[in-house]
């Protein structure tokens, strides 16, 4: 099988390149460590990334905040969130002014709520399904695979 050839049935079964795969892969590597405690670098190491600036360069995009302001669970972040239903259930959308810093799944909006609220303990949360919608919407028709209506 050709790279090429590995990269188009990689994307058609698993929906994203294998690139983005494993940049959410290394992402979540990031968080976990972040989470631990332990320092950022040994984070940052321990996640696959080559060089603080490399980390840094990436952060707004991937976590919404710094990788510190993540660590200390989001302090000083202001968090808008929206959810809706979709075809796996229900999903949040979890935004900063710096970018996306989460999207959970599941079942019962309670829950999601509550891990947002664990993810993000320092942060002030508020609910902004008005302002979210436009990004909510996008987000579903991706997650099912179709472009976006208008």
């Amino acid at each position: 099988m050709s790279p090429g050839h590995l990269q188009r049935q990689f994307k058609r079964v698993v929906g994203v390149s294998p690139r983005q795969f494993a940049d959410a892969c290394r992402l979540e590597r990031l968080k976990h460590g972040l989470q631990g405690r332990g320092s950022i670098t040994r984070a940052m190491v321990g996640a696959g990334y080559g060089s603080s600036s490399r980390l840094y360069e990436k952060a707004g995009d991937q976590l919404g905040m710094t990788p510190g302001q993540y660590q200390r669970g989001g302090h000083h972040a202001n968090i808008r969130y929206a959810t809706a239903s979709c075809e796996l259930g229900v999903v949040l959308l979890a935004v900063t002014e710096r970018g996306v810093c989460a999207v959970l799944l599941g079942d019962q909006l309670a829950v999601l709520e509550v891990e947002l609220a664990t993810e993000f303990p320092a942060a002030k949360r508020m609910r902004d399904d008005q302002n979210l919608a436009p990004w909510l919407q996008e987000l579903i028709c991706q997650m099912a695979g179709r472009p976006h209506e208008a």
